[in-house]
């Protein structure tokens, strides 16, 4: 086995792990801690106070309470918000507050 050879193997090998990176996100399981350190504290500055952080569905879901309620706040891979719900309904993450996070 050659140098090139090789290193082509290795080149296809990450470019498979790049693809399929997004795909275990969305089976569920762990947000990643820089993830959930970034929706921690864009979510604490708009006043809750976050219990858990889960991916549901290919969306990060964070539990969180805010004013004595609970809510389960959605976001998509690139941390938009996509709604937010409380015991009364959804509303869509375009007609939400302060979504904070798509700024970088």
């Amino acid at each position: 086995m050659t140098l090139a050879n090789l290193t082509l193997k290795s080149i296809a090998l990450l470019g498979f792990l790049l693809a399929t990176t997004p795909m275990a996100m969305a089976e569920g399981g762990d947000v990643d801690a820089a993830t959930q350190a970034k929706l921690t504290e864009v979510m604490t500055a708009q006043g809750y106070d976050v219990r858990k952080m889960d991916v549901e569905g290919g969306m990060i879901e964070v539990h969180a309470v805010k004013d004595g309620k609970t809510f389960q706040v959605f976001y998509d891979e690139k941390l938009a918000l996509v709604k937010t719900c409380d015991e009364a309904g959804c509303t869509d993450g375009s007609s939400a507050e302060g979504d904070e996070t798509s700024n970088g």
